[in-house]
């Protein structure tokens, strides 16, 4: 079943054992409260896959009992501007033997990236949990007052589950993410085994996709101290096309524990930035020819 109307607003009554839905896979790309969305819920007893594809509103007075979903094994829930406490009053409303869970936000709490607050969520909530997608979007509103400590994801709880902390870099944001480890393109070349725990240790991969060329120092200098502040980088992934070469150097240099580079292509010519004025003079001799 899928719902595509933003807008549209509905309001239901929970479930009587007589308005049972056989539905099993649902997903919803309608804005809804976290209580509208336990109601809906209440219709679909037999739901295995749950999708949102937009923001659940959350409260920390939510009075809703949880709710039992038996068969509920995946669920995939974005949650905007909340902090990680009412996010964690939401999931554990729902009571599943959940196997995958993907969590996208944005939001100014830090404690999405706190590993122990996941690992006792999961251990105590979710034991059966095989697969772990977290996607935490900061776009630069505040300053870092990261206090969880440096590379917490490398404990022997994820890297036993094999659950892998990456980055990326683009010109909007600095992205984080948790999820599955999929074999990289030095396994394909080498036919290598990715297997021991020393190497899932120093997996975590920077991708940058954009370079501010305005200030390099400066713009590199303050996106990696936020990345750093929360994991070292082992791996570097820079995609844009002919990156200068002074970016190159100037990056290299910002990650010291750096062992492994992967470059789209590189140029060796510095970039020139004409001012407004020399645009302007610019574009009126390209109109003349």
């Amino acid at each position: 079943m899928f719902l595509f109307d933003c807008y549209a607003k509905v309001t239901l009554p929970m479930a009587t054992s007589q308005q049972l839905s056989t539905i099993e896979y649902l997903a919803t790309y309608q804005y809804c409260a976290f209580n509208e969305l336990l109601t809906i819920l209440s219709y679909t007893p037999q739901i295995c896959h749950l999708k949102l594809g937009n923001s659940v509103g959350i409260h920390k007075d939510i009075q809703t009992l949880p709710i039992t979903l038996l068969n509920l094994t995946d669920i995939s829930i974005p949650v905007d501007h909340v902090i990680f406490d009412e996010f964690e009053i939401l999931i554990r409303k729902i009571d599943a033997k959940l196997k995958v869970l993907h969590i996208t936000t944005q939001s100014n709490d830090l404690e999405f990236l706190n590993a122990r607050q996941w690992k006792q969520l999961i251990l105590k909530y979710f034991p059966q949990l095989d697969e772990f997608y977290l996607q935490y979007i900061d776009k630069f509103n505040i300053e870092y007052q990261y206090l969880g400590g440096c590379d917490q994801f490398l404990s022997s709880f994820w890297i036993e589950r094999q659950w892998i902390f990456e980055v990326e870099i683009d010109h909007e944001s600095i992205t984080y993410f948790i999820r599955p480890y999929r074999k990289r393109w030095y396994e394909y070349i080498h036919d290598n085994i990715f297997n021991s725990a020393i190497e899932y240790s120093k997996s975590t991969r920077l991708t940058i996709e954009y370079i501010d060329l305005h200030d390099i120092h400066e713009t590199l200098t303050a996106d990696t101290a936020r990345v750093l502040a929360i994991a070292q980088i082992y791996h570097l992934d820079m995609t844009e096309e002919n990156v200068y070469v002074g970016a190159l150097i100037e990056t290299v240099r910002l990650l010291p524990e750096l062992t492994l580079l992967k470059i789209h292509s590189l140029s060796l010519h510095e970039p020139v930035w004409l001012h407004s004025e020399e645009q302007i003079i610019w574009h009126s001799m390209d109109y003349t020819k």
